[in-house]
């Protein structure tokens, strides 16, 4: 499932956009692809996922390994509607994180596992005790083999529970697990506030921080784009100032700027944070300047065959790719 024939310009720092036919273009083939063959939209969307196969996925954190990057490996998926699919889901990532401490060895320093689960993935809309039951036994075995657990965020109607299920994991001791906020959430200031004030009785508080995807009411998200940036640029400086450590997830490259510009204000070290974005987001580029500067990156892996809604929504966010990479098709490149 290479994308290496995929031809792209990546944006770098500065990089202003602007509105034309192109941009038109790229929005009316994201809008087409749900009438679109299914093999299509693969073709389309292969560039947001490591495959379908674990083993895919595994040698895609190797090759990442290999240049300097971190990564951190999502099982897709969500929303299951009956229970007893959550088994499955545990046995996958329990799966998933003996293939990646395995590959990584017995001492792999940083790149230790590192995986990614959304919560509705293991129950939560259904059962609640269910689900924290289920997070619990990949928490236990994260423990045991030395591996970090980041629980991903979702739309609006979950937060509070998705983040109870994470300061419950910190008051049971499990202190290799993080959280994700999203700036565009008008709730998040205090969210910020509550887990700092947690912070010395349960440990540094670790958070990734990014914009926010899902579509959301204006009474609830800001909607305006310059009010997103000032939210994410706001929270990024609490958490940093406050002492957490702090995943900087985007690919708006001026958000990237003001965050590498912020923690050089604010000296944070190499262990205070780091650069995250999505596999697939055209910033290569960026992202190896800041690698290569000194800072830590960590590109977010997703796998597994349940591809198709993750992927429109990732091409929804970055229109442009998927009018490049249909067209390299039209041309044959891929």
């Amino acid at each position: 499932m290479s994308s290496s024939r995929i031809r792209m310009c990546p944006l770098r720092f500065g990089d202003t956009v602007k509105e034309t036919p192109l941009h038109w273009f790229d929005r009316f083939i994201v809008w087409s692809l749900p009438a679109a063959p299914d093999d299509l939209v693969h073709r389309v969307a292969q560039r947001y996922i490591a495959g379908e196969t674990l083993e895919e996925a595994i040698e895609l954190v190797s090759h990442l390994r290999s240049l300097g990057d971190f990564a951190t490996v999502d099982v897709l998926g969500e929303d299951i509607r009956d229970i007893a699919q959550a088994d499955e889901t545990v046995k996958t990532y329990l799966d998933t994180l003996k293939a990646l401490a395995e590959r990584a060895g017995p001492d792999p320093g940083e790149h230790r596992p590192n995986v990614s689960l959304k919560l509705t993935q293991f129950g939560l809309r259904l059962d609640a005790e269910i689900c924290w039951a289920n997070v619990r036994r990949i928490l236990g075995y994260a423990r045991e083999i030395g591996a970090f657990v980041r629980i991903d965020m979702e739309d609006a109607t979950v937060t509070d529970a998705t983040l109870a299920v994470y300061r419950r994991a910190r008051d049971e001791g499990f202190r290799d697990v993080g959280c994700v906020l999203q700036a565009y959430l008008r709730r998040t200031a205090d969210d910020v506030a509550d887990l700092l004030a947690q912070q010395n009785a349960q440990g540094r508080l670790n958070v990734r921080l990014c914009k926010g995807i899902y579509r959301e009411r204006p009474d609830v998200a800001f909607q305006d784009p310059d009010e997103i940036r000032e939210s994410y640029m706001m929270h990024a400086r609490t958490l940093v100032e406050g002492g957490a450590y702090v995943g900087l997830a985007t690919h708006d490259l001026v958000l990237v700027e003001r965050c590498r510009a912020l923690v050089d204000e604010l000296g944070a070290k190499r262990d205070d944070h780091e650069f995250q974005a999505l596999k697939g987001v055209p910033v290569e580029e960026t992202l190896h300047a800041i690698r290569d500067a000194g800072h830590r990156t960590r590109l977010y892996v997703p796998y597994g065959s349940h591809w198709y809604a993750y992927s429109l929504r990732r091409l929804r966010e970055n229109p442009s790719v998927a009018g490049q990479v249909f067209k390299s098709i039209l041309e044959g490149e891929v």
